[in-house]
């Protein structure tokens, strides 16, 4: 004979019930995307703004991808200068029959599959939001998604 609460019948709910009255996850509170104060179109500029700051100011350059690890970057630092890249994302070399490639730092994961993928290759890599995550951010995060026990990290490829 089970010794049972008397009102245990009354605290007895299914797990469909207390799904029913669990409270929904508080959604995440989004960090905004810090803007960069310096996007150069191409690596000339890049090289030109670079040289400026180190006989001028010396500013401590923070770079900023596609702003998919926002924790990575995410503490302005007093007197530091966010460098954008997201629109240096040029084929600078690309011998398809090598299985090389050389890309700058600010194409996208996506943009770079769809490269090889026209030639029949591709990068074996499951990063993270690949739609904004940029070559040159994945590479310094080490970002990998899910996949990344059977495919590897981008430090891996």
């Amino acid at each position: 004979m089970s010794r049972r609460h008397p009102r245990a019948a009354e605290r007895h709910c299914s797990p469909l019930e207390l799904a029913h009255h669990r409270l929904p996850p508080a959604p995440p509170t989004p960090m905004p995307r810090p803007t960069p104060e310096v996007c150069p179109e191409n690596t000339e500029e890049l090289v030109a703004w670079m040289l400026a700051n180190h006989s001028g100011s010396k500013r401590m350059v923070r770079p900023l991808g596609g702003g998919t690890s926002p924790g990575w970057n995410s503490a302005p630092i007093e007197g530091s200068c966010l460098l954008g890249t997201s629109r240096l994302r040029r084929v600078v070399e690309y011998p398809a029959r090598d299985m090389t490639i050389t890309v700058e730092a600010g194409m996208t994961i996506d943009e770079l599959q769809q490269l090889l993928a026209a030639e029949g290759q591709r990068l074996p890599l499951d990063a993270p939001h690949s739609e904004r995550a940029t070559l040159g951010g994945v590479l310094a995060t080490n970002a990998s998604g899910c996949r990344r026990y059977g495919l590897g990290t981008i430090r891996d490829s």
